[in-house]
């Protein structure tokens, strides 16, 4: 078992200790099975986000390829200029598709999909928490995710400084590794 392996178990075994179970092994299973596919989805979402710009990549040679296809040169140098002309304007839309449009997209999506796994495993973490105790997060105080992070507080877990964020980071030689933030 790894340093951050150890630490996730401390940290499980700290909520489990608060809500008074941790004989009770299926309760503790519940919770490390949580943690356990909170870690999978978001190193699966690190991949993804980073993978999508190979969409742009793919679709720039696609583009390219479009070019040459739909508006051939032939040789004949007034034919030709009709078909720069026809190839310029059409990559003038295309290039801010993919440049400008499309990047910006992506990191909209990137963001609003990070945002959203995070509070649906908060909320799938308050309502385990709630059935186990007798804490409610109505009893909290603030509004969507605000008020999930105030139950855990309520509830004596110290979100901010529990070791939940874990980040892909690929060193200088393309090799992939797991490090806590």
């Amino acid at each position: 078992m790894d340093d951050l392996d150890r630490r996730h178990m401390e940290e499980w075994k700290r909520i489990g200790d608060f809500l008074n179970f941790p004989e009770e092994q299926e309760l503790h299973d519940l919770f490390r099975r949580l943690a356990s596919r909170v870690l999978h989805e978001f190193d699966n979402l690190g991949d993804y986000i980073w993978k999508t710009p190979n969409l742009i990549e793919h679709e720039r040679a696609v583009e390219e390829e479009k070019l040459r296809s739909y508006f051939p040169t032939t040789g004949d140098p007034k034919q030709d200029e009709v078909a720069q002309r026809l190839r310029d304007t059409r990559w003038f839309y295309e290039f801010e598709k993919l440049f400008v449009s499309f990047p910006n997209w992506m990191s909209s999506g990137n963001l609003f999909l990070a945002l959203g796994l995070f509070e649906s495993y908060c909320l799938r973490l308050v309502r385990l928490i709630e059935q186990r105790s007798k804490l409610s997060l109505v009893d909290a105080k603030g509004r969507g995710t605000s008020k999930m992070l105030a139950f855990l507080v309520s509830s004596g877990i110290d979100v901010f400084t529990l070791s939940y964020y874990r980040t892909s980071i690929v060193d200088r030689n393309g090799n992939c590794r797991s490090t806590k933030l």
